[in-house]
């Protein structure tokens, strides 16, 4: 009995399925792979993303941080700059359930996220920069120079390396 012969594969089919492979690989490495490899384990929180808008020669950094069964905001709470300057945070925002009615310490059933918001000066972006959390040290930025962002436009990091 003669079995029907199975269809050859074209190679440009081959070479497709290659490319499409190694792109969907780079994009799952960018975007499943840490801010940070190895952060502070002091810090009761993560960088997850941090994104940078410039307005005219200041700048507006926004870090999202992913917490660890955190209740309350940590403190301190700073960027630190190249010349040792310690910036507090213009605007706090937290992701999670609301506070509980009643409690007078001013807990949280739990903080998911914490948003943080810091007007920047065009020195302070020179060189790296860290983000000072309770007790921990988690790096911002480890690169130098100031970043090229046009007036009003705004880049989003997912990693340190910028």
């Amino acid at each position: 009995m003669d079995y029907p012969k199975a269809p050859r594969v074209k190679r440009r089919s081959l070479w497709f399925l290659a490319i499409t492979l190694l792109t969907l690989s780079g994009a799952a490495w960018l975007w499943l792979r840490p801010y940070e490899w190895h952060p502070d384990p002091a810090a009761p929180a993560e960088i997850e993303t941090a994104s940078l808008r410039r307005d005219e020669s200041y700048f507006w950094l926004d870090l999202r941080l992913d917490t660890r069964d955190l209740r309350a905001v940590p403190e301190p709470l700073f960027v630190e700059t190249p010349s040792g300057a310690e910036i507090k945070p213009a605007q706090i925002d937290y992701q999670g359930p609301g506070p509980i009615s009643g409690t007078e310490d001013g807990t949280l059933p739990q903080i998911d996220a914490i948003f943080l918001k810091f007007w920047l000066e065009e020195s302070s972006l020179q060189g790296p920069l860290a983000l000072r959390i309770g007790n921990g040290r988690l790096r911002v930025r480890t690169r130098s120079g100031i970043p090229s962002v046009k007036n009003g436009n705004t880049r989003i990091y997912h990693s340190s390396r910028w």
